[in-house]
């Protein structure tokens, strides 16, 4: 018994001293780490703590417990910095640590890096000077390379304002990130800590969002994918809303202005470069892939318009961009979107609306071509309030200044399914009647459009309302309907094709300009007066046979 008690003694007294030596080497650590951070890297203006470490030699593994990086003075540091940083984690594991080759080479190798719920505040102050001081001395390097197997950061919160402001610029509330293969080599020939920083595999990054600098919406993202070889960028569940709703936001608005909420299943880049993004500042995507977007825009008429809002077409709002950016084409599959006006107290219905949306756009780019142009060109196909085929081509050129050319067409439906686009504008409503077909081309500027426009139809019914209401004005419904063309074509008259017309509002975008053209077309469709461009007219019918060829090619 004897002869075993003594091995024994001698196992738990060297167990001891071994947590002694781990318990002291922690202290010793921690105190080093401190002084390191808050001396020589840091510039005695910050102070590193860690409540407790853990070292495990065998398995060459490290655990920092409760992390903190806080300045010592933020009132002064902020002044002479013009930023200030904080920074919580509540635990760090570094594994796999490579000692000998950190000694040989001051070389820093780690298999695996966890970060579990750090928190990062940083605050920026764009108004105070920096003072900018010479002291004659460069940070020493800590090592000479940095290389990382596998970094994972779990439950993450990162923060950006301004100094003196209550809301953040940016906020990411929840980041799950993994990265593979990091490596950050320093530029030993000139021998200063400018780093290259380069990742040899796929990047992942889950449940992010953030609100826009300068704006009231939050973008956010149920998971992001980067595939490094193939330059795949994947978005799953991507979303834009405003942080008070849709309805509340437009309402809440002192001027009339277009409020968004998007939802996207998924978005897909390819061709994606991170390297030309972060050295070259450009972008530059084969294909983006929208997969499933929903998109609704509310407007409050009732509200002033913004007289000094003055936007700019489209080819020319990406030539305002200084950073190179170029997509060859942008897809949208099986889409949503729908336009809805506030004119009394709540919208029942939306004014527009297409489903099953798929849209090709190319040309999208903030570089022009010098010998070809490059022309922005969009080509749509959907359903117009969910019952009839539309289809359209928009081409802004990029030749021809703020210029743009358009053509389209829609297929069978009953008449009243666009009561909502006319009704507020017109006054008007269609109770009976069907459309059979819709057929239109044009062109324009910043200043207006103009085209032709042809819609057959029969047994056309319509009513006077009174002003914001459905109801009916009986006596003026009655005359109206004796004046106007019931039918296209009709037996008198034989098809009618009409001009369309409209000058834009200078405060209103290009899509309102496009929308009233149209408009203008089947009002003048409809309405009394002289027959106009007959179909004797040999060269305008062989027009109209062009467009209907090209539609039925596209």
């Amino acid at each position: 018994m004897k002869v075993l008690k003594i091995p024994l003694i001698i196992l738990i007294l060297l167990l001891l001293l071994y947590w002694i030596t781990l318990w002291t080497a922690g202290i010793w650590v921690n105190h080093k780490l401190s002084d390191s951070f808050a001396q020589s890297a840091m510039s005695s203006r910050y102070t590193l703590d860690v409540k407790r470490i853990s070292i495990h030699p065998l398995i060459r593994t490290i655990r920092l417990h409760k992390l903190t990086l806080i300045p010592l003075n933020a009132d002064s540091l902020i002044k002479v910095e013009k930023s200030l940083a904080e920074l919580h984690i509540l635990k760090i594991s570094l594994e796999g640590i490579d000692v000998r080759k950190f000694i040989e080479t001051k070389q820093i190798q780690l298999e695996r890096l966890h970060l579990q719920s750090p928190n990062f505040a940083l605050t920026t102050d764009n108004t105070s000077k920096a003072k900018k001081t010479k002291t004659g001395q460069e940070i020493p390097a800590l090592f000479n390379g940095f290389y990382l197997r596998h970094l994972e950061i779990s439950a993450g919160f990162f923060s950006l304002k301004n100094a003196g402001q209550k809301h953040s610029l940016i906020e990411i509330p929840l980041i799950d990130l993994s990265l593979e293969d990091i490596s950050l080599v320093s530029d030993s020939l000139n021998h200063k800590q400018a780093f290259n920083i380069s990742m040899a595999s796929d990047l992942e990054l889950k449940s992010f969002s953030f609100r826009i600098p300068k704006s009231y919406y939050r973008l956010g993202a149920a998971a992001v994918s980067l595939n490094k070889d193939s330059g795949e960028l994947l978005f799953e569940e991507l979303s834009l809303k405003p942080f008070r709703g849709l309805y509340e936001q437009a309402t809440g608005l002192n001027l009339q202005d277009d409020v968004v909420e998007i939802t996207i299943g998924r978005v897909q880049t390819k061709g994606f470069s991170s390297k030309a993004l972060l050295s070259d500042k450009s972008l530059h995507l084969e294909g983006l892939f929208l997969d499933n977007p929903s998109i609704a825009l509310l407007r409050d008429k009732r509200l002033p318009d913004d007289l000094l809002k003055r936007p700019k077409m489209p080819q020319a709002l990406f030539k305002l961009h200084t950073q190179k950016f170029a997509i060859d084409s942008i897809h949208l599959i099986n889409g949503t979107l729908s336009y809805t006006e506030l004119i009394g107290k709540e919208a029942l219905e939306a004014t527009i609306r297409f489903d099953s949306l798929q849209a090709l756009i190319t040309g999208l780019s903030s570089v022009p071509n010098p010998k070809s142009g490059r022309n922005l060109i969009a080509s749509a196909s959907a359903k117009l309030m969910s019952k009839g085929s539309v289809k359209t081509r928009i081409v802004w050129h990029e030749s021809l200044r703020d210029s743009f050319s358009f053509e389209g067409s829609l297929g069978p439906m009953k008449i009243n399914h666009i009561n909502n686009m006319i009704k507020n504008a017109t006054g008007a409503m269609f109770r009976s009647g069907t459309i059979d077909s819709i057929l239109f081309h044009g062109a324009g500027n910043k200043y207006g459009a103009k085209g032709l426009f042809e819609m057959r139809y029969q047994n056309l019914d319509m009513a006077l309302t009174k002003k914001r209401s459905e109801e009916p004005n009986k006596f003026l419904s009655k005359l109206l309907n004796m004046i106007i063309k019931s039918d296209n074509p009709s037996e008198d008259e034989g098809v009618r094709r009409v001009s369309m017309q409209a000058d834009r509002v200078p405060y209103k975008g290009f899509f309102n300009l496009y929308w009233k053209t149209l408009e203008d077309g089947l009002i003048n469709t409809v309405k009394p007066g002289k027959k106009k461009n007959k179909d004797t007219n040999r060269s305008l019918k062989e027009e109209w046979e062009k467009l209907k060829q090209t539609l039925k090619s596209d």
